[in-house]
């Protein structure tokens, strides 16, 4: 994820305090941001990382910013929904030998399972942003792959869609949904906010959406 990362990082240089995040009732700076990755960069890589590591954590900003310290230490996150039966994520972790599990409580690691993925692989996908899984409404979820160079392809596109002055990107779906990771990604890469919320209430949504972002046009994406 260099280019994306590269990104974020002049946006952070040359506009620190607007705001890179928005969920719930959480506002947080593009200077806050980078604080706050820097700081999970330095806990991680006190352990030695398998080239996956999944995220299973209830929180979407605590989410965000393990997924772009992974892309710092060069590691391919696999989105999981924190919202999932633990059987489901029991079953998932046996399923593809994930050995690396970052949860609420912290790191999880088991080094009894095989890595379903390993760096030779890996290298087949330089570009690979991560590995999602479907929703699972007809069955366990199944894994899926997303690169870099197709979404930043797609943002091209959407950039001459839009009237160019969207200060924001509003998704409230859960950050395990392609969409939702999409436009936070979209929205950090062009510099703009991400407008996201924990659990999707609309009245409250819509309530911080006029209260806070009044003043800007916004883009909203919606997966249903």
């Amino acid at each position: 994820m260099n280019v994306i990362l590269e990104q974020l990082k002049i946006h952070t240089q040359n506009k620190p305090n607007d705001i890179a995040l928005h969920i719930d009732d959480e506002i947080i700076t593009y200077s806050q941001l980078n604080a706050r990755i820097t700081s999970a960069v330095e806990s991680l890589q006190k352990y030695s990382l398998n080239p996956v590591v999944a995220i299973n954590m209830k929180s979407p900003v605590q989410s965000i910013i393990c997924y772009l310290a992974l892309h710092r230490l060069h590691k391919v996150p696999m989105m999981m929904e924190g919202k999932w039966q633990s059987t489901i994520h029991r079953q998932l972790i046996e399923k593809y030998g994930i050995k690396d599990v970052i949860e609420d409580t912290g790191l999880m690691q088991s080094i009894d399972t095989p890595m379903f993925i390993d760096s030779m692989q890996l290298q087949h996908y330089p570009n690979l942003l991560h590995i999602g899984f479907t929703s699972g409404t007809t069955g366990l979820p199944k894994a899926y792959y997303r690169d870099e160079d197709s979404w930043l392809a797609s943002f091209e596109v959407n950039e001459m869609l839009m009237l160019k002055n969207e200060n924001a990107i509003a998704a409230p779906g859960p950050l395990s949904y392609s969409l939702t990771l999409y436009a936070l990604l979209f929205a950090l890469s062009s510099g703009r906010t991400f407008i996201g919320q924990t659990t999707f209430i609309l009245k409250s949504y819509l309530i911080n959406v006029v209260k806070y972002h009044h003043t800007k046009l916004l883009c909203f994406l919606f997966q249903r």
